[in-house]
């Protein structure tokens, strides 16, 4: 027999159950700047969970990785196109000034701001997260941030 040990489902879940909360509220954040709206975010949140859940390898130093991926990915799913404007506009006196100012950026600029300046990931995290290299990821910062007229290193 191997030296590895068996995971059983019951362990599994319990394994599983300690990661995603470890992780749930940066995933939400992402998913609620990249959507636009409380029930949507909650949804692609929830949606991005069950697919890692069935889909995913539990490796802790790659879980939350591989979680804010899965957001991005459910939210591109969920609306064909990853913003969702107010459609009233008491929906639109709800949303904060940060979202207001991510709605003049291109999808992957969007993304890249919340995974950097709102998440706090580095840039090499990030561009696992969007699939590209580091250097797409320090350009596409650096294009979002001249759009939002900033130039600190952070969104406050």
């Amino acid at each position: 027999m191997g030296q590895g040990l068996s995971i059983t489902a019951d362990s599994r879940l319990v394994a599983f159950n300690t990661l995603a909360l470890q992780t749930q509220d940066e995933a939400y954040t992402l998913a609620y700047y990249m959507l636009g709206d409380e029930r949507g975010a909650e949804k692609a949140t929830q949606s991005a969970f069950n697919h890692l859940f069935k889909h995913g390898q539990l490796q802790a130093g790659r879980f939350r990785l591989e979680v804010l991926r899965g957001i991005l990915a459910s939210c591109q799913s969920r609306s064909g196109s990853l913003l969702v404007l107010p459609k009233t506009s008491a929906a639109a006196e709800s949303r904060d000034d940060l979202s207001w100012k991510l709605l003049g950026l291109q999808e992957n600029e969007r993304a890249v701001v919340i995974l950097v300046d709102v998440l706090g990931l580095n840039y090499i995290e990030a561009a696992h997260v969007l699939g590209g290299s580091k250097k797409q990821v320090c350009k596409l910062l650096a294009q979002a941030r001249l759009k939002l007229g900033r130039n600190q290193t952070t969104i406050q």
